[in-house]
């Protein structure tokens, strides 16, 4: 799927596991329009808390332009992940006004968090595909802020793909 609302300066990140030990080259986001003149993407990876939440940050990779024709943007890193739940995503930055399109994953649920939060249980059939921090300008923030159920969405993350040397 694609969107263009995943919100300027929204840190959108989803779990991914790891199963065995990578080393990662490269990591990439794809765009199928073009945002405004000064829209980026930054790409990052964070651990898991133990908490079955982002902790704290591994890797800022930077940003890629989205603000021209569509591309796959990929991003030269050098990461070694061992066994165990990552935290990947980015954050669209520097598109008040025009949002790229951005490739997204849809309809997964976040298996860690199918345990209610908060007072009341939720309806059937939620799904939860991200998580996310506002008020993300700059470089990544060290540690993700677990703030509340607020935390939880349902909207989709971006795509955030790697490769392994």
């Amino acid at each position: 799927s694609t969107t263009n609302n995943l919100g300027n300066n929204n840190l959108r990140l989803s779990s991914a596991v790891i199963t065995s030990t990578v080393t990662i080259s490269r990591l990439w986001v794809e765009h199928t329009a073009a945002g405004e003149s000064t829209a980026v993407f930054r790409i990052g990876i964070y651990a898991d808390n133990g908490n079955g939440w982002p902790g704290s940050l591994i890797v800022d990779a930077g940003t890629v332009s989205m603000a021209g024709a569509a591309a796959t943007q990929e991003v030269t890193v050098n990461v070694t992940l061992t066994p165990g739940v990552y935290w990947v995503g980015g954050v669209v930055q520097g598109a008040a006004t025009t949002q790229p399109t951005v490739r997204t994953i849809n309809g997964v649920t976040m298996e860690n968090h199918n345990i209610p939060f908060g007072t009341t249980l939720p309806g059937a059939g939620i799904t939860r595909t991200s998580v996310v921090q506002g008020g993300v300008t700059g470089s990544l923030p060290s540690t993700f802020a677990v703030l509340s159920t607020s935390t939880i969405s349902g909207s989709a993350p971006a795509r955030v793909g790697f490769k392994v040397s």
